[in-house]
């Protein structure tokens, strides 16, 4: 149900400091409460809340590829039938952050992009963003809502990525969606992530699979994705002595959990 403007913002559940999706309450939103009531102890509870957005664990195939090539170029490859009208790539280092729009690309087509893009600020890069997710038809405070979100896993977490718009018709055939009553005009924009692991983000790796004696020594350097990047070069490479030492490295994180 849609609560009436300003009604029960004093229900939704505390967040912690910090938390990220504190932002995405940050709009001019209603609250929601859903008709479906949980219980919590002895309490029946209806549950309250504001996010305008979700991002989550899906299991669905994307049209759009990325592989870095050995003079550390990203060919981005569009497999799908609709054009992808806009994409971005962002190169994150520990102490400076890269950015560039590129032109759009049609459906079955490839691009070849330089990961050597233009320095800017990290507020200017998320005002970028921004702007983009608006000209897709997001309201400021929305677009501003998800980029804010984004502020320490896209825009301060060192690599290179690739963020692209996902074609509206093929957002709505993965992720069908339905309202009752009708609305005068839904919007949905969906963003897609790829994370490249350039050449020299590689070597640095293996020099850090070859000294980490834990995986979580391993995402000192190289961030929240060590684990699927040790797993790739397992899987990869012809070097046995690296093989064995990457495998090592993956059996400290299986005994952890």
């Amino acid at each position: 149900m849609v609560l009436a403007p300003n009604r029960g913002l004093d229900k939704l559940p505390a967040l912690e400091k910090g938390d990220s999706w504190q932002y995405a309450r940050q709009t001019k939103a209603n609250v929601l409460r859903n008709c479906a009531a949980k219980v919590v102890g002895d309490r029946v509870v209806a549950e309250h809340e504001r996010f305008l957005f979700y991002r989550g664990l899906g299991d669905f195939e994307l049209p759009v590829r990325a592989s870095a090539a050995s003079d550390a170029s990203v060919t981005v490859e569009n497999r799908g039938t609709d054009p992808l009208e806009r994409f971005v790539g962002l190169r994150v280092t520990k102490d400076k952050i890269y950015f560039r729009a590129f032109e759009p690309l049609a459906a079955g087509a490839k691009a070849s992009i330089d990961t050597e893009l233009d320095e800017i600020t990290i507020d200017g890069a998320m005002d970028e963003v921004a702007a983009r997710l608006t000209q897709a038809g997001l309201y400021k405070d929305e677009a501003r809502a998800m980029v804010n979100t984004w502020r320490k896993s896209y825009f301060q977490t060192e690599g290179f990525r690739i963020l692209y718009f996902v074609p509206r018709r093929l957002t709505d055939q993965i992720l069908p969606l339905t309202v009752d009553p009708a609305p005068k005009e839904t919007v949905r924009v969906l963003v897609g992530r790829l994370d490249v692991l350039l050449p020299a983000q590689e070597e640095k790796a293996k020099k850090t699979i070859q000294s980490a004696k834990t995986i979580e020594q391993a995402r000192l350097d190289l961030g929240r994705f060590a684990e699927p990047i040790v797993r790739h070069l397992r899987d990869t490479t012809n070097d046995p002595e690296l093989r064995a030492r990457a495998t090592a490295l993956l059996a400290t994180e299986d005994s952890g959990r």
